[in-house]
């Protein structure tokens, strides 16, 4: 008798009657012999592919190989053994009925193993007992070149190509689904394999496995350079061996299939929001705040690589020690936890999309919209996706801007920038060296970080900027511009207008007689930064400056998931900078299922001109995908985004900032008043009531200290001048 497993849960069993093979046997008979054993294994496999899939499903209940076994022995095997096929021992012509190697005390048994209640179990069927593409497979390996050859269990043997330990690597389960075995002619796994058949290898019990054989209908056998392992009965080792005289057996690669996310409601929409910024946070408030019908209100889950939001245009303010990290960085868990959207901290690795719209104008896939896989292996199913995954600093484009530069994007940058700041003060407190901070980029975030350090250096620092453009705040109204000039003036920023860095490095990178001769000048140690500074003029000679910090703010790079590998057709439409083109209603072209906002998204104004990669327009975008993803869901007319300028805001120092208001012409608030009012408005556009209540108490505890402080020292001060 013979079992033929596919999924290790389900099993069919095959028995014929075996023609006998004398000891005087003819050539004729062995002949006969060994095409019955063919036809054998060619049977199994074309019922088995001939089979429903509900007789896939016999044995559910088992758990352990051993139990499988003894269920089917006591089920099938007959005791009657004169009319039912046995089980060879791994000798040529030599059958279980006729092997003593079984009996009670003999210790040359074949196959025999201590503990063990049946000897069939270790004992050769002659067929494969474990097909092996890879030997990564097994925990040790050595290869074999001595001439040892396996016997099978008929007329045919094979080169042992190495042996290696028994047991075998187990993979990570949740990895694996099945592993595919394809035939050309035969492949099986026998009951006198179980001991290496893939219940040893695989957790049952926590693996859903697939059909494993696929047998073709071919019923011949055709030789080739295949692998498969047998198990050595004497030595309690796994043989590696050649197939080529066995027939053809083959192993496709094994199908990784990583784990889903498992959403509460498998009728209700799913909606997954990647990044959790402006854009992405915002929209899954906005979603949890709108009316919806019960069967229709939809389960929304935010991924993000952080697990706090980051308040991005209040990060200079960490550094002045106006706010705690805290209130400009809350967690997700604390923000959602009143609403219905989960939170996952996580990358995305391959995005899977399955809407793309055809050449008919409908999508192509009338299902799910596609499936998103993280760095953790999970996968998550969603009908609708926002993409908002914001932008990251591009410091890769000058040579040593990597190694020695700064950026200023997240928290945990500002983190860092505001620890190096205390390390500098702290070393050259005393002494007469300036403390020498270099800021790259003269744009919103230059001009803001490079007013905030000086002032918080105040005589104990240089502050440098350099931009390429002639100006600072190329794109800023006029107001704001002169009142951040008017700052940095007062505070002796020194401004390298029409210049660019060619390069950042120490001192002693820079080899050329000419470079050395300048810095030896003035550099004594090697490991002194030095920031090369080309002007734009032509002509103009290279400026070499050292510095003891170098703060990035220019060049950022939009975000995107990488689409299915393998060459997925159905590219998302992106611009030259990386982001996606969305038409007016926030949809990426060609994926209705797909919504983009913020940095990642390429929207154009009536004018043809991308909107800038702001958070006001993040902030308003995300306010519109929310509502669309409501109309689509609800099937409502999708409403097309206009952006609506407010102004611009930004801060200058702890007690100084510039707001200039789009509904009000040529007005710019300044100074204090500019400060509170740009204070004011991000406390209303924090993301929940709940974090603005807690964050607005403890500016006003602050503020109060702050006053009692000041008025302390000025009695003080009055007191001792009296």
């Amino acid at each position: 008798m013979h079992f033929l497993l596919t999924t290790l849960k389900v099993v069919y069993v095959l028995t014929t009657h075996m023609p006998e093979l004398l000891e005087d046997a003819t050539v004729e008979a062995i002949r006969i012999r060994a095409k019955w054993e063919n036809d054998d294994y060619i049977c199994m496999g074309r019922i088995l592919n001939g089979m429903s899939d509900s007789l896939f499903d016999v044995y559910t209940n088992v758990e352990s190989a051993k139990e499988l076994w003894d269920s089917l022995e006591s089920k099938y095997m007959a005791k009657d053994s004169s009319s039912k096929k046995f089980l060879k021992c791994g000798k040529t012509g030599h059958f279980k009925r006729d092997c003593h190697s079984g009996k009670k005390n003999n210790t040359n048994a074949g196959g025999s193993r201590k503990g063990s209640k049946d000897q069939s179990q270790d004992q050769d069927s002659g067929a494969t007992t474990h097909v092996c593409k890879d030997r990564c497979w097994f925990k040790t390996f050595e290869p074999v070149e001595d001439g040892s050859v396996l016997y099978m269990g008929d007329e045919h043997f094979a080169p042992v190509h190495g042996v290696t330990d028994r047991g075998v690597k187990k993979p990570d389960p949740t990895m694996i689904k099945h592993i595919r075995v394809g035939y050309s002619a035969m492949a099986h796994l026998s009951a006198a394999t179980s001991a290496l058949s893939a219940s040893s290898l695989f957790n049952r019990r926590v693996v859903c496995w697939g059909k494993m054989f696929k047998c073709s209908p071919s019923n011949k056998f055709r030789p080739n350079s295949s692998f498969f392992a047998t198990s050595s009965s004497t030595s309690g080792q796994l043989s590696i061996v050649n197939s080529a005289n066995v027939g053809n057996a083959e192993v496709a690669q094994e199908e990784v299939v990583k784990p889903s996310y498992s959403w509460p409601d498998n009728k209700s929409p799913r909606v997954c929001i990647l990044g959790g910024g402006f854009g992405g946070l915002y929209t899954a408030l906005r979603l949890d705040s709108l009316t919806w019908p019960a069967d229709k209100k939809p389960q929304v889950i935010l991924v993000d690589q952080s697990e706090r939001f980051v308040f991005k245009p209040m990060l200079y303010e960490l550094l002045t020690g106006e706010v705690d990290a805290w209130e400009i960085a809350p967690r997700f868990s604390d923000l959602l936890v009143n609403t219905g959207v989960q939170f996952m901290k996580d990358r995305v690795k391959v995005l899977s999309p399955c809407d793309h719209v055809g050449s008919n104008g409908g999508p192509t896939v009338s299902g799910c919209g596609g499936t998103v896989e993280l760095e953790s292996g999970l996968v998550i199913e969603y009908d609708w996706l926002v993409l908002s995954l914001g932008a990251e600093p591009k410091l890769d484009i000058i040579p040593g801007a990597v190694e020695f530069a700064l950026p200023f994007s997240t928290l945990d940058d500002a983190l860092k920038v505001n620890g190096e700041l205390t390390k500098l003060e702290r070393e050259n407190f005393g002494k007469a060296d300036p403390i020498r901070v270099v800021v790259v980029g003269l744009g919103y975030s230059g001009v803001e970080l490079a007013a905030t350090v000086s002032e918080r250096l105040e005589g104990k620092g240089v502050v440098q900027a350099i931009s390429v453009d002639s100006s600072i705040l190329p794109t800023a109204p006029p107001g704001n511009k002169e009142a951040a000039l008017k700052v940095l003036n007062s505070r002796n920023v020194q401004l390298l207008l029409g210049s660019y860095v060619r390069r950042i490095g120490k001192a002693g990178d820079f080899v050329s007689p000419l470079e050395q001769s300048d810095i030896a000048a003035t550099v004594k140690d090697p490991e002194q930064l030095i920031v090369e500074v080309q002007p734009t003029e032509k002509g103009a000679k290279t400026q070499l400056l050292e510095a003891d910090l170098v703060l990035w703010t220019v060049g950022n790079k939009p975000l995107l998931p990488v689409l299915e590998p393998n060459g997925w057709p159905f590219e998302l439409p992106v611009t030259g900078r990386g982001q996606a083109e969305t038409d007016e209603t926030l949809q990426v072209k060609g994926h209705p299922r797909i919504f983009a906002v913020g940095d990642s998204s390429a929207l154009r104004d009536p004018k043809g001109k991308v909107l800038p990669a702001t958070a006001q327009v993040a902030f308003q975008q995300a306010d519109f995908a929310g509502w669309n993803i409501w109309a689509a869901i609800n099937n409502r007319p999708l409403l097309p985004f206009r952006f609506q300028n407010l102004g611009e805001m930004m801060v200058l120092g702890r007690y100084d900032a510039a707001i200039t208001p789009s509904f009000i012409e040529g007005l710019t608030l300044e100074g204090p008043i500019g400060h509170a009012a740009r204070k004011l408005a991000y406390l209303i556009r924090l993301p929940t009531d709940e974090h603005r209540v807690k964050v607005g108490l403890s500016w006003l505890a602050k503020s109060a200290v702050e006053s009692v402080a000041t008025v302390q020292s000025n009695i003080t001060k009055v007191l001792s001048d009296s």
